[in-house]
C-alpha cells in the first residue's frame, strides 16, 4: 500500500489528466523547460504537520492527523512578448483545476473510500519563472487538505464519525 502522501499526489494527478491544452500531468516539484513538453501541471506536497487524535504509546497504536499542503502549479512556456491569450489560457487551466479539485474535496482511492479529506483552497498565485535555459510563466493553487493517519503504517484511518461514502 502506498505512503499517504504518494497516494495524495498520484490520484490529483490522475484527476487531473486531459485538462485541454496540457500536455502532460508530473507528479513532481520539478518542471521541464523544455518548450515541447509544455504547458503542463505539476502536483506535489511541500508540507504537512501532524499531530496525534487518538491513541497513545508507542506508533503503530496511535492515529495522527496530517493537514497537508497541495500545490499544483500550471507552467507555460513565456512566447517572448506579452501575450494575452497565454494569460487566459493559464487562468482557464486554474479554473479547470479548481472545479476538479472542488467537485472531489474528499480524495478518494479506486475502491470509492476517501482517504483524504476538507480538500480547501488556501492560495492562488501567478508569476514569471525566468530562472534555468527556458522562461516560464507559472499559476500556482494551493490547498489543504486533512489525513488522518496510522502511525508506522502506510493506510489511512478516517475517524469513526466520518462517512466513508
Amino acid at each position: 500500500m502506498a505512503y499517504p502522501r504518494t497516494k495524495v499526489r498520484k490520484t490529483v494527478g490522475a484527476l487531473l489528466e486531459g485538462i485541454p491544452g496540457i500536455k502532460c500531468v508530473y507528479v513532481t516539484r520539478r518542471w521541464p523547460r523544455e518548450k515541447g513538453k509544455l504547458p503542463c501541471l505539476c502536483v506535489y506536497l511541500p508540507t504537512e504537520d501532524i499531530s496525534v487524535i487518538e491513541g497513545t504509546g508507542r506508533p503503530g497504536s496511535r492515529v495522527s492527523q496530517r493537514i497537508e499542503t497541495l500545490r499544483v502549479v500550471a507552467v507555460f512556456p513565456d512566447t517572448g512578448i506579452p501575450d494575452e491569450d497565454t494569460e487566459d489560457l493559464l487562468d482557464a487551466t486554474l479554473d479547470e483545476v479548481e472545479r476538479r479539485l472542488a467537485a472531489n474535496p474528499s480524495i478518494k482511492g479506486p475502491d470509492g473510500v476517501p482517504f483524504a479529506t476538507d480538500l480547501q483552497l488556501a492560495r492562488l498565485e501567478t508569476g514569471y519563472d525566468a530562472a534555468g535555459a527556458g522562461a516560464c510563466l507559472v499559476g500556482a493553487l494551493t490547498l489543504n487538505l486533512r489525513i488522518h493517519h496510522r502511525e508506522g503504517r502506510s493506510d489511512t484511518v478516517l475517524p469513526a464519525n466520518q462517512s466513508r461514502g
